[in-house]
């Protein structure tokens, strides 16, 4: 039996099971076995979180690129799911091709934030493979890792073969060519880890060791290999234009935590916020050129058919052509209804102009990041921007129309006092009174509040970090004062911010407490429901580690764990910046080599734009052809069929597959009008998770005629094999609705095998029919929730006896909807049969028509 075989019986028992079953648009299908080398990209979070991270898609199709490399996916199972596996002894496997973990030659996991290290633990004892590098032999795949949290890995030292240090484009694939000739040659893991840490920006951690001092603190760190180097330089890619980037995006069905095209318009940040690790360690600012992104930004939208596109970066307002790159890709998405999005501005980088051009098709949201509510703690993580700045960015917001407002700030910044405290409610207020003033409509604040962390690598990473009662102190002031109706006030647990500050700046002495961890069931501490502080209290004493160790401020002097990793930036520059910042005083944004920090050398090519360039030609920025909206004025009603794995979409999920692939399809549908025009598709009532569909129907309204065969192999075309269009005809636009016309609804549904062996056969369920047959009523108990008995005799039209392929029983039933309530087919089930509920997941149910 394969995998994906014992994965499909659970799929009904867990939620949104579409997660597990891949076959997106765009994924890649290449011979596993034919590979000379193969690839898990791990994401240690959820699907939905997973695939909404931008570099694992960069890697992922840049792999995918060399012919004899096969690149699949894996994400962490939710805990339902996890539970299940467990008990089956189904391991850890990946979406594309249903591949155990343990089968893949190297497996990268993504650092993107630190409360994932206990999931990594999880999903490796999940797949099999020894938690510790030194365990681990030549069968067992090579554990690498990437990304912001590999610039101190020293956590997960004793658990990583290798991490990749800066971008990842070149150096993975160079590791990849490496491994290529070892596991031709049949030399021995040792020699691999030999072989790869002479790579350029890999780190073999196994390679060095690292001495204590009585004290506690490090007292050195040296490699034990000599062809280790003493200092791991992080790499930087000089010409964005030059590294390889998706045209294609692999299109989810379950929707992730961003769902929209991300396009990637520029690396590095010339800010230089003193808390942001980010700024520092994404170091220099490069550019793709405009021309190169509206051709990319043509045919990601084309390829996808989303809706949103968001030009990413660290500060998109510091790329050197925005406007004109947002003027012309509006014209390319204005007339097919796709917006835009700048999801990361600092204050003083957005204008009028920019606002109105966003606010073309939809506003997406608008974010301001004052971080410190004082001009004197802005000066102190050199901010660069003044009150006035800020007011008149939300005044230009309000005056462009936008009613909501997000507002991010930090609390325990150094040498934060409750005066700055007192000014981040000022300033709050003072941008609620410019939106009242501003704005003809009411304007309502979302006002977050996190935690400062000192993170590695940037001018705050000696400081310590406030404490969990001074926090919740701060927290507390914030609650009791930013209560209004028309603000809403998030925070961030101050204890998991105390465990990630301990992590961030920790060594290797805490690879024992993520053992202990493991062992204790601690997973997905980014997610509240998921996080217990007192446990980890507890994980930490029975390690005899202290984690206030990890809290406490630095010497100058003091051996960093992260030391021997070099990411560009002299200790000196970080140093007199930590200086500049007691002083109050500000650095300015960086300029092309400065040779401020230490990052910018003569083998560091920053690429820009040229300077007045205009980035708008047919060649450079394919427009997506769509009719302008209109009226609708023209009707087809099509039946389509779900079938296969893909039964376990949920409605919005088709609703969401239907509306990208008429996007795809060229299709010349109507919009909705309103805030968020949408394609104007009609469904009938929704197929449960689960269900297949053989005669589904949906009415599609066109701005134009269209034939009804040519619709259906347009839609054909950008449809999965196991969802296809199979009749079309013409209604009239402004007849009845299929919510409103369709009334009777046949299943079918078939018992399976585990069933039968409890009792449950073909007896049973003639039994069962027949007494139900022979009575003139049949009252129950809590129907739809009802607190008198429901004779259900009118809700059922037909009930008869079937025989599956397989030989076991099944029902044929027809539905009616009766005062607009229609019964479901486990509810038959339940009531005529007697069918315990957690064995009703296991039918296979089937709705056969519609009328």
């Amino acid at each position: 039996m394969t995998l994906l075989e014992q994965i499909l019986p659970l799929l009904p028992h867990v939620s949104r099971p579409i997660q597990y079953l891949g076959r997106e648009l765009h994924s890649a299908q290449k011979p596993f076995d034919e590979m000379r080398v193969t690839v898990g990209l791990c994401f240690p979070d959820v699907y939905e979180v997973g695939m909404a991270h931008l570099g694992l898609h960069i890697l992922y199709h840049a792999l995918n690129a060399l012919p004899d490399v096969a690149t699949e996916r894996l994400y962490a199972p939710w805990d339902d799911m996890e539970a299940l596996m467990r008990e089956r002894r189904i391991p850890w496997f990946s979406v594309e091709s249903h591949r155990a973990a343990s089968e893949f030659d190297i497996l990268g996991f993504t650092l993107q934030y630190e409360l994932s290290y206990s999931n990594i633990l999880n999903l490796l004892s999940l797949a099999n493979i020894p938690l510790l590098a030194a365990e681990r032999g030549r069968e067992h795949p090579l554990i690498i890792a990437g990304g912001p949290c590999a610039l101190n890995p020293e956590p997960l030292a004793d658990f990583l073969d290798a991490v990749i240090i800066g971008d990842g484009e070149t150096t993975t694939s160079q590791l990849v060519a490496v491994y290529r000739e070892w596991k031709a040659s049949g030399a021995s893991r040792a020699e691999l880890l030999n072989a790869i840490c002479k790579i350029p920006g890999v780190y073999v951690p196994s390679l060095y060791v690292v001495r204590y001092a009585d004290s506690g603190e490090i007292a050195e760190i040296v490699p034990t290999s000599a062809n280790a180097p003493e200092r791991v330089m992080r790499q930087i890619e000089p010409d964005l234009n030059a590294v390889p980037y998706f045209s294609a995006p692999i299109v989810p069905y379950l929707q992730p935590v961003h769902d929209r095209v991300t396009l990637e318009i520029m690396r590095g940040c010339p800010g230089g916020c003193r808390f942001c690790q980010a700024g520092f360690i994404y170091r220099p600012k490069r550019e793709r050129s405009a021309e190169r992104l509206l051709t990319l930004a043509g045919s990601l939208l084309r390829e996808s058919g989303y809706e949103e596109i968001s030009l990413s970066s660290l500060s998109t307002g510091d790329y050197s052509q925005i406007v004109p790159l947002m003027s012309a890709l509006m014209q390319t998405c204005e007339a097919a209804k796709v917006s835009l999005s700048l999801p990361s501005m600092r204050v003083k980088t957005l204008t009028g102009e920019m606002a109105s051009i966003i606010s073309r098709v939809r506003k997406t949201g608008f974010t301001i990041a004052p971080e410190a509510g004082t001009q004197r703690l802005r000066n102190v993580i050199n901010k660069g921007i003044r009150e006035e700045d800020i007011l008149h960015t939300a005044e230009e917001a309000f005056v462009a129309g936008w009613e909501l407002l997000k507002l991010y700030f930090m609390i325990g910044l150094p040498t934060e006092t409750d005066d700055d405290i007192e000014g981040l409610i000022e300033l709050v207020y003072g941008i609620r009174a410019v939106g009242k003033r501003s704005s003809r409509k009411k304007v309502k604040l979302h006002v977050a509040v996190s935690s400062f962390v000192p993170k590695a690598h940037t001018p705050f990473q000696w400081e310590r970090m406030d404490s969990i009662e001074e926090l919740d102190r701060k927290q507390e002031i914030l609650k009791q004062r930013l209560r209004p109706k028309d603000m809403d006030l998030k925070w961030h647990d101050v204890h998991a911010s105390y465990l990630e500050g301990v992590f961030a700046r920790g060594d290797r002495r805490l690879g024992r407490v993520l053992a202990e961890a493991r062992a204790d069931g601690r997973r997905f501490d980014s997610w509240r429901e998921h996080f217990d502080f007192s446990r980890w209290m507890d994980v930490f004493a029975r390690s005899g580690v202290n984690p206030e160790h990890y809290l406490r401020e630095r010497g100058e002097r003091e051996i960093l764990p992260w030391q021997h990793l070099d990411s560009g930036l002299t200790t000196d520059y970080l140093w007199n910046e930590r200086q500049k910042a007691v002083a109050e005083q500000g650095t300015p944004p960086c300029e092309a080599h400065c040779r401020r920090c230490g990052v910018c050398r003569d083998d560091i090519r920053v690429t820009e734009s040229a300077a007045g360039a205009t980035p708008q030609s047919p060649e450079t920025a394919p427009r997506i052809e769509q009719q302008e909206p209109q009226m609708k004025a023209y009707r087809l009603r099509a039946i389509y069929t779900k079938t296969g794995v893909l039964r376990f979409l949920s409605h919005l999920e088709v609703v969401r597959l239907f509306q990208r692939a008429v996007s795809r399809g060229n299709i010349p549908i109507a919009f909705s009008q309103g805030y968020h025009p949408l394609p104007q598709i009609s469904f009938g009532p929704a197929l449960p998770v689960g269900t297949e569909g053989l005669r589904e129907l949906a009415d599609f309204f066109f701005t134009q005629p269209l034939a009804a065969d040519e619709f259906i192999r347009q839609m054909n075309a950008a449809l999965p094999e196991e969802i296809r269009m199979v009749e079309a005809h013409e209604v009239e636009v402004k007849a009845l609705s299929l919510s409103a016309s369709l009334t009777r609804f046949t299943f079918q549904v078939f018992a399976p095998h585990t069933l039968v062996e409890c009792g449950y056969s073909a007896d049973y369920f003639a039994r069962c029919l027949a007494e139900f047959a022979e009575k003139a009523s049949f009252p129950v108990e809590s129907f739809k929730r009802r607190t008198e008995p429901v004779d259900i005799k009118p809700f059922i039209e037909s009930l008869t006896l079937l025989a599956g392929d397989d030989g076991n029983p099944g029902l044929e039933m027809t539905l009616c909807v009766q005062e607009n309530t229609l019964m479901k087919p486990e509810e038959v089930l339940q009531f005529v049969c007697a069918i315990p509920r957690e064995m009703m997941l296991d039918f296979r149910c089937i709705r056969v028509r519609c009328a």
